[in-house]
């Protein structure tokens, strides 16, 4: 049956050709740097959303009531899940040059240093041009106990993923969706599916090759198999399992009995959103809840802009999130904000700040101490606007080597340029 079937991966964004600068703040893991914990209840319209792994669920990123059943947050948040299944026009021929990949058994884990090799058309080194051949390099497996150390990946790699390689050998930008061929009882499983490396190189110490998986997908790939015209609404039928958001929280590990807890039944990117470039812009989703919020005075809606709405150089905003409070640090468990004045964005795009990463869709603002920082993405970006409060941003990326590097303001999603498009999904 999955013959006409490929896998490959949906995002990996440092995998992907997206030069060295920019970087999604939720590829890295990190929170709000600089400011101080906000008030409780005080940006009344932030969220918590939160992915399911295992039993439990966990801060991902921020977002915002946008209606009692809508939460608005960046696209980038709700694209995890790294693999996906492509259904051919036609199937495949099968001979002594094309053969199916084996698939390991459901919930397969293989033993530290496992021979696996990856395969790949990627660059040859960080920087580096696109293999012309196909090239494969020796990656044994590193088990999730050393993966997960904090001077490894930490808390960045999951259960549902794979560590392989971390010496002179690794995949690179080029490599993503490709598999990791695993070695068990004499025959070459695809035990992986290439999914992302540090942003500070392809071959960094102690950040071996992550994966997604497989064997923690098999379940998910055999319904697909069964009822493939029915993909895309399983998809999304998924969401209300692996989201869900929390209205009214503060301290994300204690509660107060005024948080609300909802799960997410749809998940809406913009149509334009392309995870491989990330200077193309369109970093906006619409969540639908499963049932409406209820609103009082720890839960409200955010409100947002007039439609194409610029706002001038220094204007006063806030960010708002739970993210890390330095390039490195840990997630905060109380909402914090920090003071980030808007940079316009004749300032931003100049040769020496951001340059060509930033368009007219998107806004900057910091630049000095205090900044986003990864787990920050999809929250509001709070600017005050004729006595008011506004949400003018959604927080979407940093620069790669530090959070508040300088020249580098936080660059967010500009919300006034999509208020035409959020009105016609929620009608």
């Amino acid at each position: 049956m999955l013959r006409f079937l490929v896998l490959t991966s949906l995002a990996a964004l440092a995998l992907a050709d997206l030069g060295p600068q920019p970087r999604y703040l939720e590829d890295s893991h990190e929170r709000v740097v600089g400011g101080e914990v906000a008030t409780p209840n005080s940006w009344p319209w932030q969220i918590s959303l939160q992915y399911r792994s295992g039993s439990s669920y966990y801060h991902t990123c921020g977002g915002t009531l946008v209606e009692r059943g809508w939460v608005m947050t960046a696209a980038h948040c709700v694209d995890r899940n790294d693999i996906a299944l492509l259904r051919l026009a036609t199937e495949a021929t099968l001979n002594s040059y094309v053969q199916l990949g084996s698939l390991p058994p459901s919930g397969q884990l293989l033993p530290h240093n496992n021979l696996c090799y990856i395969t790949g058309w990627g660059r040859t080194s960080t920087g580096g041009s696109l293999s012309a051949q196909l090239k494969q390099a020796y990656l044994p497996l590193v088990d999730y106990t050393n993966c997960t150390k904090s001077d490894w990946w930490g808390s960045t790699v999951k259960n549902n993923m794979v560590c392989a390689g971390g010496a002179a050998e690794s995949g690179c930008n080029g490599d993503s969706g490709g598999p990791l061929n695993c070695l068990v009882n004499d025959k070459y499983y695809v035990h992986g599916v290439t999914s992302f490396v540090s942003a500070w190189g392809c071959n960094y110490p102690k950040k071996p090759t992550v994966f997604t998986r497989v064997s923690a997908y098999l379940e998910w790939m055999d319904s697909v198999s069964i009822q493939i015209q029915n993909i895309i609404s399983h998809i999304w039928s998924m969401a209300e399992v692996i989201y869900r958001v929390v209205l009214g929280g503060h301290d994300l590990h204690q509660t107060s009995g005024r948080e609300q807890i909802i799960a997410v039944s749809q998940v809406i990117n913009h149509p334009e959103y392309d995870k491989d470039d990330i200077n193309k812009g369109y970093d906006i989703a619409l969540l639908r809840l499963a049932t409406e919020a209820t609103l009082n005075s720890y839960v409200q809606l955010g409100s947002l802009p007039p439609s194409e709405l610029i706002l001038p150089h220094n204007n006063l905003c806030y960010i708002t999130g739970w993210g890390h409070t330095s390039t490195g640090g840990s997630l905060s468990d109380q909402l914090k904000q920090a003071y980030l004045p808007l940079v316009d964005h004749s300032t931003c795009s100049k040769s020496d700040w951001w340059g060509s990463y930033v368009n007219n869709n998107m806004v900057c603002a910091g630049g000095g101490a205090e900044s986003g920082c990864h787990y920050d993405s999809g929250g509001p970006l709070n600017c005050l606007f004729n006595g008011q409060y506004y949400v003018h941003g959604i927080t979407s990326f940093v620069c790669e080597h530090q959070c508040n590097y300088p020249k580098k303001p936080t660059v967010f999603t500009r919300v006034s340029a999509y208020i035409k498009w959020m009105d016609s999904v929620r009608i």
